[in-house]
């Protein structure tokens, strides 16, 4: 599906062009999470005092980003994790297990 759009379109020698056609897509898009050793992308990582706040808070804005709701992980983080604007794969982590606890308290 696509919406058809006639705009001014400023060039980079400065001229105008009148009635370009632009097109806007909406992309049935699934996201994964990263696949470990495939160097497929980057993973940017904030720690947050409270993941499921952070997830309730932002979850109307972000649904159509979100990877995965915030779940444990084996190594005792919880993760939120979804993908900005370009793709790339963000985590939003609390530290829940005792030893994640005691690794990021400093």
């Amino acid at each position: 599906m696509h919406k058809k759009n006639l705009i001014k379109f400023l060039t980079l020698d400065g001229s105008l062009k009148d009635n370009v056609e632009v097109f806007f897509f909406q992309l049935d898009i699934k996201f994964e999470v990263a696949k470990a050793a495939q160097n497929r992308t980057a993973i940017i990582e904030f720690m947050v005092e409270d993941v499921d706040s952070e997830y309730q808070r932002l979850a109307d804005s972000l649904q159509p980003y979100i990877v995965q709701v915030p779940t444990i992980m084996p190594w005792g983080n919880k993760s939120l994790l979804f993908r900005d604007p370009d793709g790339n794969l963000v985590n939003f982590f609390s530290p829940v297990s005792p030893e994640a606890i005691k690794k990021f308290k400093n």
